[in-house]
Formats: C-alpha cells, sequence, structure tokens
C-alpha cells in the first residue's frame, strides 16, 4: 500500500531558510473549535521540514511560533492546556469584576 503524507506533497511555503509549511488542518480545527467549556484559540498550526530533514508541528499565535510538537498526541496535550489556561484566565478575570 503507497501511503502519502503530507510531506510528499508540495509545501504551502518555503522560508527564506528553505524550511517548507504545510497548514495541519486538523490541528488548526482542534485549536480553533470550542472545547466543552466553549474556549477557543486563535492558533494556526502548521507541518514544517527543515533543510537538514527534522520534521515537526508549530503552533503559530499572533505571526509568532508559541510552541511546537513532534507527535500528534503532544500538539494535541499543548492545545488543551493552552485552553485550560485561556478558562483558568478568564474565570479569574470574571470573579474580578464581582
Amino acid at each position: 500500500m503507497n501511503k502519502i503524507t503530507i510531506f510528499s506533497k508540495e509545501p504551502d511555503f518555503i522560508n527564506e531558510e528553505g524550511t517548507k509549511w504545510w497548514f495541519d488542518k486538523s490541528s488548526t480545527t482542534y485549536a480553533q473549535n470550542p472545547d466543552l467549556f466553549g474556549i477557543t484559540l486563535d492558533i494556526v498550526c502548521y507541518f514544517v521540514e527543515d533543510k537538514q530533514g527534522f520534521r515537526t508541528r508549530v503552533l503559530i499565535q499572533n505571526g509568532e511560533i508559541i510552541d511546537e510538537s513532534t507527535s500528534v498526541e503532544g500538539i494535541g496535550v499543548i492545545i488543551d492546556t493552552l485552553k485550560l489556561v485561556k478558562r483558568l484566565e478568564e474565570n479569574k478575570e470574571s470573579k474580578n469584576t464581582v
């Protein structure tokens, strides 16, 4: 069976250092869709491969890399953690306004 991976497709972008970037739709959707508490993140996820062949996933917020992981599970944990922190911050803010 011929397994096609994201890395066998043309990249969406190649930066000036030669790093290849592919949009990670599933992780981006997971970050941007509300969790059980309605928390969403303004994050975009990409698969990247540098010139040496190192592959990872990165999370971009406001044009900057905020975190990365080599596994889908790792990215999921990071996204879940960021959502939890956002929820706790929102709860703290709402208690301070009462």
